[in-house]
């Protein structure tokens, strides 16, 4: 079972933390290599999937709602992040 005293975040809430970590992870992603995402993203969703598969073996709970969390942080991450792309490659152009 998880460890109820490694509080990472101050009033820990875990599936924000999986949102969070998988959106930062997949941010550069999306602003550098944008061609890429089309193998990166399910890439990164999968390995949100295996993690909570995994889990079971290691004496921790597998969850659907952490393995969703991490998904739309990987979307959400991947849209910030062309999005942001965007707006300073619009900005910055050299005409």
């Amino acid at each position: 079972m998880p460890n109820p005293n490694l509080n990472y975040l101050p009033n820990s809430n875990d599936k924000l933390a999986h949102l969070l970590g998988f959106a930062f992870l997949l941010l550069p992603a999306a602003l550098l290599y944008r061609h890429a995402l089309y193998w990166i993203l399910p890439c990164a969703i999968a390995f949100g999937g295996v993690i909570e598969i995994i889990q079971p073996y290691v004496n921790r709970n597998g969850e659907w709602g952490d393995f969703w969390a991490d998904a739309i942080g990987a979307i959400l991450g991947v849209g910030v992040g062309l999005l942001l792309r965007y707006v300073f490659r619009k900005r910055f152009a050299v005409e």
